[in-house]
């Protein structure tokens, strides 16, 4: 019996031992996607471009507050939508469709990693140039995308001015600027 009890006794130690280490190994995992989860909290809110995050059916899972202030839709009306719905001009659509069912039979993406100029669509319906840039990213639950955008109309129109200023300066002709 003496001997019975210690074998127990024994295996009940090493099994307190495993499961104090376990705990404390979960704890340390715990405090890490807490600290994580933080810093990607910081970065979308400090982030001067629009990050947006869809999976790979194109479904956002994160849409920042830059992004609500570009494109005019709250965070709450976005989420868990299709985002070819809202912020791709109807032209563009298809092509979008197209592309992500392209990536996901073969994992091949010609606009991934590049930085694109394209037209991104406002909740009132107007159209407005961007800057894209789109990464993916691998996840235990599959891939997703995380597009930085920015709105490029002011530099538009600075450079249309600086082309019309430049036109204007090597004509031999009177030119005058105004306008509507």
């Amino acid at each position: 019996v003496v001997k019975a009890f210690n074998i127990m006794s024994f295996t009940l130690k090493e099994t307190h031992t495993e499961l104090s280490k376990s705990i404390s190994d979960s704890e340390k995992i715990v405090e890490s996607s807490q600290r994580n989860e933080a810093m990607n909290k910081a970065i979308l809110a400090a982030s001067l471009d629009a990050i947006i995050t869809i999976d790979d059916n194109g479904f956002v899972i994160e849409f920042n507050h830059v992004a609500e202030d570009i494109f005019g839709w709250s965070r709450s009306e976005i989420i868990d939508k299709r985002l070819s719905d809202f912020i791709i001009p109807p032209a563009m659509r298809s092509a979008h469709s197209r592309g992500m069912e392209h990536y996901n039979n073969c994992g091949e993406g010609p606009v991934l990693g590049q930085r694109l100029e394209l037209e991104g669509l406002h909740k009132d319906g107007h159209c407005m140039p961007i800057e894209i840039a789109i990464s993916p990213i691998d996840t235990d639950q599959g891939k997703l995308f995380t597009a930085f955008i920015r709105d490029i109309s002011d530099r538009r129109l600075v450079e249309t001015e600086i082309r019309i200023a430049a036109h204007a300066f090597e004509s031999s002709e009177a030119i005058i600027i105004c306008d509507e």
